[in-house]
């Protein structure tokens, strides 16, 4: 078996589900649903260390089966993005640490 979904096909119904786990919590503490989330989960980002885990190698290139002239089958590598130490295209902010994420979003103040 080969799958080869990835990148936002995967990542965000991912976070979707831990958005709706943060909501499900804050309501259980009786706050409201954590709407514009950015902001909050930049600034948790950065002031909770471990929140998140940094991917700062690897790329998303792809490789790709193209006719050759011949006849036969080539493969064609189209470039994507790399990842650096930090926030970048390829791994957004990292993989995040459910148990930190879940304090973080489900706690009344910002970070």
């Amino acid at each position: 078996f080969r799958d080869d979904a990835g990148g936002t096909s995967v990542a965000a119904p991912i976070w979707a589900g831990l958005v709706a786990r943060a909501n499900q919590l804050r309501r259980g503490r009786g706050l409201p649903r954590l709407g514009q989330l950015h902001p909050r989960l930049y600034a948790a980002v950065a002031a909770r260390p471990g929140l998140v885990r940094d991917i700062a190698e690897g790329c998303t290139d792809l490789e790709l089966p193209v006719a050759d002239p011949a006849g036969g089958r080539a493969w064609r590598r189209l470039p994507g993005f790399r990842a650096i130490p930090g926030f970048d295209p390829a791994t957004g902010l990292g993989v995040p640490c459910v148990p930190l994420l879940d304090d973080a979003l489900a706690s009344p103040c910002p970070a």
